[in-house]
């Protein structure tokens, strides 16, 4: 998923359902002031 409002509308839905959300950052990339970060 990319686009913004799927990502809300996801994690909208797993927050109502009272699902927990965790995640462990795996890489940060950095270049400038744009940053990629890889979660498990």
């Amino acid at each position: 998923m990319t686009d913004r409002t799927e990502i809300a509308t996801e994690l909208e839905r797993d927050i109502s359902l009272g699902l927990p959300l965790e995640a462990k950052a795996r890489h940060v990339f950095g270049a400038g002031d744009i940053a990629q970060i890889m979660l498990d």
